[in-house]
């Protein structure tokens, strides 16, 4: 009978190790999880960043100068208003200079002028 309780006791022991690992592992895997999905949202914001510069260009070529807001390139240049804004939601920011226009999505945190802040100036 006491070779019984040992042999439950190991048993035991390593049922609650290996449970334990796992769980460390899935925490790791769901933290890391997170990152991975922001870095493809980063992504997909500089492949949607290369859609409107494209319909930018064509505008300029246009119109001689960029738009005075990003909506003018609806639906001429553009066809879908969620194409002007980033993977989490948020409007793109556009701001005309003189000669140029820089594209600012606020980031993971949906916060402009932070530093997740993703950036493109033409």
């Amino acid at each position: 009978m006491k070779g019984a309780l040992i042999i439950l006791l190991i048993a035991g022991a390593i049922y609650f190790f290996l449970v334990k690992k796992q769980a460390e592992k899935t925490l790791v895997v769901a933290e890391e999880g997170i990152s991975a999905i922001d870095k493809a949202k980063n992504t997909a914001q500089f492949a949607n960043w290369a859609h409107i510069t494209q319909a930018l260009s064509s505008y300029v070529n246009n119109h001689g100068d960029y738009p005075d807001r990003l909506e003018d390139l609806l639906p001429n240049y553009i066809h879908f208003e969620n194409q002007l804004r980033d993977p989490w939601g948020k409007p793109v920011r556009y701001e005309k200079g003189n000669g140029s226009v820089t594209l600012r999505s606020a980031g993971n945190d949906g916060e402009f002028n932070t530093d997740d802040d993703l950036i493109k100036t033409l």
